[in-house]
């Protein structure tokens, strides 16, 4: 949610940034200028809400994209940043500084759906001797 406020507050500054990338096809442009923000707003309330599985495999399949394409920007010697945070994105997200945030970010991302997924333990239920008999 917090990457969301830039976005949503300076949303020209976020379509400039996708620009920038020079991946997306212009079509796109609007739909992502306004539905990445709107994503990452409705995964952050969902975090909130315990809503864990569905948030987090949305939130891991966000991050990796995010990756995918800095790495793109990265591998094509683009020298950007990556949009993020809006204004203080030129201190954070430098490439490849922002490429080696994003893959740690990932890291944390993976590990909490795979917390997420792990078995339940059912309770154990301990039945005294004085009650058997």
């Amino acid at each position: 949610m917090v990457a969301a406020a830039p976005k949503l507050r300076h949303p020209d500054s976020f379509l400039t940034a996708l620009h920038g990338y020079r991946l997306f096809p212009e079509w796109s442009m609007t739909l992502l200028q306004y539905g990445v923000p709107v994503l990452e707003v409705g995964l952050g309330v969902a975090l909130i809400l315990f809503l864990w599985r569905p948030a987090v495999a949305a939130s891991a399949l966000l991050f990796a994209g995010f990756t995918l394409v800095l790495s793109a920007a990265w591998w094509r010697g683009l020298t950007l940043t990556c949009g993020c945070f809006g204004r203080i994105d030129r201190h954070l997200h430098n490439l490849p500084h922002g490429l080696v945030i994003h893959i740690l970010l990932n890291a944390l991302v993976t590990l909490g759906l795979i917390w997420s997924l792990r078995p339940k333990k059912r309770p154990v239920r301990v039945v005294s001797d004085s009650a058997q008999g």
